[in-house]
């Protein structure tokens, strides 16, 4: 009977005839099972009020669970009916203590991100008030766990010391060695280049990964810049997304290699997978599988016309559904797997990716010389809010409420009419100028990975105040090289010790320029990578 009364519902709901709605559930033949079980799915697919409706009728016949008391807190929001939104927190809590881990992790993956994050913060954020942003706030923590001890206000603020500081990020650190090849050894190299190409007359411009999103002829990426720096020979091809049959392009790929005499064949691999994906619980495997297929055989035909070819291709997304598939299934087709992002994703230990997995940063596109300027204890968040990234919105909220003292540019990729060198490039220097930035890497589902910011942060020569982000670990030293926090309590304290010790924080701001400066400039970037594909054993 669900779907048929879940239609019955909706077609009210079009009518704008809440009373035929209350009239629905009223009648005898709606059980309470029935009124119950359609209130998630109404909230799924944006119905708030239809929601809201049954909720509170439940709730006044003493029923409850995790749905009705979301429906409450969300319609109470709305609508602005402050009595029902502190009765469907309280619910809520109460409900999402009830379950089990696993049950809190589903009800927040199947429910939660959907209709909170998904439907309600990021699409209407820059039309809520900042008082619906805190209250949005609280409908999250009384739904996840995790939340109420990130975001708790009335936590103490701890006291820092530089000492202490640095001894927790010893303690944690794990630096990636970065061999580069002999001296004297290094040699030209000729490299093709396969990213997805967007028509736009802007080239090529970046995300927040780093990871570029548009090519064209004329206009070079940060690879192709570090290749140039470190001596080598570059030609983009750009895959057209949306191809049903990669036959074609592999074709005009194998003639680029050839007109090159490419000695490296360097391959985007999130092209082959369905972006759509990080939103939504399936994917086409049809055209993944094709694509595998298409690419595997071009590879092979490559490697006939020339054996010495090796083929490397990165991943800037590897936390995106699908990709460990997609590693696996190519695994023998490259002689390397770049990963930027996640050197700890458990997918990395398998045994079919040993010695195939570099782990590095994305090229910077030239060192930029930071300029003479004291440090100012105000920080920069210079970034964007996107359905990736909702929590965000969660942290700067927060730092509104504790009144701290951050400046935010949301980032837009809209043409400025620069060549993406000089965008990139003045982008760099703002947050040079700036002097501190902040950084947050919290995705929709919590966890936390790297970004490109952290480097262009110190690169840039500004001081990095970093979300805890346990990859960073792989690549920076908290508290030597940047200042990192993991509650609002915590980044409260870190803007108290930039105001207050500022030669210390100045001390960290220089340290980590020199550090990322001295071993993630472009040519060491790509000089580990020419010793990672012909020199290591």
């Amino acid at each position: 009977m669900i779907p048929n009364f879940l239609d019955a519902v909706v077609n009210l709901d079009n009518q704008n005839n809440p009373l035929g709605i209350i009239r629905l559930i009223v009648d005898e033949s709606t059980n309470t099972k029935d009124a119950s079980g359609i209130v998630a799915p109404l909230l799924i697919i944006g119905r708030i009020r239809a929601a809201f409706i049954i909720a509170k009728m439940l709730a006044d016949h003493g029923y409850q669970d995790s749905a009705t008391a979301l429906a409450l807190c969300i319609g109470g929001l709305i609508y602005d009916n402050q009595n029902e939104e502190i009765r469907g927190l309280k619910a809520l809590r109460e409900q999402v203590d009830g379950m089990s881990a696993r049950q809190q992790t589903a009800f927040y993956d199947q429910i939660i991100t959907k209709t909170v994050l998904f439907s309600l913060l990021i699409p209407k954020l820059h039309q809520l008030t900042h008082n619906q942003q805190m209250r949005i706030l609280e409908i999250l923590k009384a739904a996840v766990p995790r939340l109420r001890s990130i975001f708790d206000f009335n936590a103490p603020e701890p006291i820092l010391s530089l000492e202490e500081m640095r001894r927790r990020g010893r303690e944690k650190a794990c630096l990636l060695n970065y061999p580069l090849p002999p001296s004297g050894a290094r040699q030209i190299r000729n490299v093709v280049l396969v990213a997805p190409e967007h028509h736009t007359s802007e080239g090529f411009k970046w995300l927040d990964s780093g990871k570029l999103i548009a090519m064209n002829e004329t206009n070079v990426p940060q690879w192709m810049y570090g290749m140039h720096l470190y001596g080598w020979k570059t030609k983009s091809y750009g895959m057209k997304e949306r191809l049903e049959d990669w036959t074609d392009a592999c074709r005009e790929i194998i003639e680029t290699c050839r007109q090159m005499n490419a000695d490296i064949l360097l391959v985007d691999l999130d092209q082959f997978m369905d972006h759509k994906i990080i939103y939504s619980d399936t994917y086409d495997l049809r055209r993944r599988n094709k694509r595998i297929e298409a690419f595997g055989t071009m590879v092979n035909q490559l490697r006939q016309e020339k054996s010495s070819i090796k083929v490397a291709g990165y991943i800037c997304d590897p936390w995106m559904r699908g990709h460990f598939i997609l590693a696996k299934h190519m695994t023998e087709v490259f002689d390397a797997i770049i990963d930027f992002t996640s050197p700890s994703m458990p997918l990395w230990n398998q045994p079919h990716l040993a010695n195939k997995v570099l782990h590095m940063i994305l090229p910077q596109g030239g060192n930029i010389q930071p300029p003479e300027k004291p440090l100012i204890p105000h920080m920069l968040f210079s970034g964007s809010v996107s359905l990736v990234s909702p929590q965000r919105a969660l942290w700067l909220t927060a730092a509104k409420h504790l009144n701290l003292p951050i400046h935010v540019k949301h980032r837009s990729f809209m043409p400025d009419g620069l060549s993406v060198l000089d965008s990139y490039a003045l982008y760099r220097q703002n947050l040079a100028l700036a002097t501190c930035c902040l950084n947050i890497t919290m995705r929709y589902d919590m966890a936390t990975i790297i970004n490109g910011r952290p480097f262009e942060v110190t690169l840039s020569g500004a001081l990095l105040v970093q979300d805890c982000t346990p990859d960073l670990n792989y690549f920076l030293v908290a508290g030597e090289h940047y200042l990192e926090f993991s509650s609002v309590a915590e980044l409260s304290a870190v803007m108290r010790f930039i105001t207050h010790h500022r030669e210390e924080a100045e001390e960290i701001r220089r340290c980590g320029h020199a550090f990322v400066t001295q071993h993630y400039n472009d040519e060491k970037i790509i000089g580990h990578l020419d010793w990672f594909l012909y020199f290591r054993k």
